[in-house]
């Protein structure tokens, strides 16, 4: 079980480092490092696995409320804006 989960880990984080930024790439890594150069017990792959979903979920949304708000301004009917005041 955990041969598996060290295995979907290395690839979830392969597949991240490919499709972000330096400085996303950057933060990854730091979250990814484990302390001692020992393997990883069973708990700590489960937490670090978690750990990047988590990540991988908030970056996500993250992205998803932005594209949301630029479509938002883009779609927004100009020249109704509240008078002064109003």
């Amino acid at each position: 079980m955990e041969l598996r989960l060290g295995r979907q880990l290395q690839a979830l984080a392969a597949e991240l480092e490919r499709s972000l930024s330096p400085a996303l790439t950057a933060e990854l890594q730091h979250l990814l490092r484990l302390s001692g150069s020992e393997a990883p017990t069973p708990g700590e792959l489960r937490v670090e696995y978690a750990s990047v979903l988590g990540w991988t979920s908030g970056l996500i949304v993250a992205m998803l409320s932005q594209l949301d708000a630029a479509s938002t301004r883009r779609s927004a009917p100009r020249g109704l804006e509240a008078p002064p005041g109003g």
